[in-house]
């Protein structure tokens, strides 16, 4: 019987996700996450009120990764050595780019992993300063940002099959490094826009506090004279004290996405050039 009742509990804590509501930051991340996880480039779990590493999603992505590299040896074996493919020297540039540059990138942010997890262990965290109305007005955002982009690339599956079998398995490569790509910049954007809104929170009590300061400054002074501690003061002390946890946060998803950032960048000028 109190095992029954412990595991309603615990059921109760977790909260299920709503397409374009949000009341937590896990929910409000729940279609990046596991769109992550499908594509192997999430190894964690969430158990309230925190994440974690999880074994046996690591397995599963140190799996995918390991396919991915020896698929990724293959595809270029056959671009440089065998050249079964007939490309002129600035199409083979251009592929040998996207494939070490995109291949890069997955590579990098698989070593990253336990940044990854600390990004997000802190956002969760800090992202507790957000209403219930913050996290329903990201949710609009986030989801349907994050369901779309991956629709669309998903639409164009059927693309990748062709009369030849090398040439389909090459195009779901590609389709592959796309999604991944694809997910780590949804991961970035989810979390530079949960970051803004916890800046806005954090402005938004800060002028509300400048307007009681002005309206009820009697009070205040009275407050100050008979030796109680001024709540104001404190109040700006802790917003002070969540705005460098947020920059510390802000220094650390920059660090952790600074080469995903380079390449993308590298990347769209050479597509520009081409």
């Amino acid at each position: 019987m109190f095992k029954n009742t412990a595991k309603v509990k615990k059921l109760k804590k977790r909260r299920t996700w709503i397409f374009l509501k949000a009341t937590d930051f896990n929910s409000l991340m729940h279609p990046c996450f596991f769109i992550c996880w499908l594509l192997g480039n999430f190894p964690y779990k969430y158990e309230p009120p925190e994440y974690s590493l999880c074994k046996s999603r690591f397995a599963f992505s140190t799996s995918m990764m390991f396919i991915y590299v020896l698929s990724l040896l293959a595809v270029v074996y056959e671009i440089n050595i065998t050249r079964t493919l007939d490309y002129g020297i600035p199409r083979m540039i251009y592929v040998n780019l996207f494939y070490f540059l995109d291949g890069t990138v997955i590579l990098v942010m698989y070593v990253l992993t336990v940044a990854r997890l600390s990004v997000i262990q802190n956002l969760s965290k800090i992202s507790s300063i957000l209403s219930a109305k913050d996290f329903k007005d990201l949710a609009k955002v986030i989801h349907t940002k994050d369901i779309l982009g991956f629709l669309f690339l998903v639409g164009h599956v059927p693309n990748c099959f062709q009369h030849d079998i090398s040439l389909t398995l090459r195009n779901f490569y590609c389709m592959y490094i796309m999604m991944v790509n694809f997910s780590i910049d949804m991961l970035y954007m989810n979390c530079v826009c949960v970051l803004k809104a916890c800046l806005t929170k954090i402005d938004e009590c800060i002028q509300q506090m400048k307007k009681l300061a002005s309206n009820d400054d009697v009070w205040t002074q009275t407050f100050i004279h008979h030796g109680s501690p001024n709540i104001l003061v404190m109040k700006l002390k802790n917003f002070e004290k969540k705005h460098l946890e947020i920059s510390d946060i802000i220094e650390l998803v920059n660090n952790t996405f600074m080469i995903h950032i380079i390449i993308v960048t590298i990347i769209r000028d050479d597509d520009l050039g081409m």
